[in-house]
């Protein structure tokens, strides 16, 4: 799970969901991965279900996560897309995220959900733009943590390939 100073991510995948969209990326070995820009953008635009979560290493006031991710997401998503965002964002956060909590955006097709700690209580957000944008921003041509980006490929890699050296 790669992590920043605020917090670590990690992003899941269904298997059966992904299996065809991300076949070509099996058995590629980790360094090869982390350089193919057609895995991240297959793994980004993806209609099958996926998650990022974010695990929060101290508190951070709410409004500041949700200020960060609406800066990382303005140039990706339309200003009422973003500002829905923002709002359902913040309602789901409340004030504060403690230290330790999970932050969990799941999305399938064209719905995002997204809850702090229990991802069974987590609030629909439907916009066809949401999900690709969200991931992208991790996993794009200019990540906001270009080592959260290649624990992503590693992670594939070693759950579904090879990690040795090409």
């Amino acid at each position: 799970v790669p992590s920043s100073q605020v917090y670590a991510a990690a992003v899941y995948m269904h298997k059966s969901g992904s299996a065809s969209a991300m076949k070509q990326f099996r058995d590629v070995p980790s360094p090869a991965l982390r350089k193919k820009a057609d895995f991240y953008r297959s793994l980004v635009a993806g209609r099958f279900g996926k998650a990022l979560v974010l695990i929060f290493h101290r508190s951070v006031a709410a409004a500041t996560v949700v200020e960060a991710l609406r800066d990382s997401l303005a140039s990706r998503l339309s200003r009422s897309s973003l500002a829905t965002f923002r709002e359902h964002l913040l309602s789901a956060l409340g004030s504060q995220v403690p230290k330790g909590s999970q932050l969990y955006f799941s999305c399938r097709a064209d719905t995002m959900h997204f809850a702090l700690d229990s991802p069974q209580r987590a609030a629909p957000l439907n916009d066809k733009t949401l999900c690709s944008a969200l991931f992208d921003v991790y996993l794009g041509s200019s990540p906001v943590s270009p080592a959260i980006k290649e624990g992503v490929a590693d992670g594939f890699a070693a759950r579904f390939g090879s990690t040795v050296d090409a």
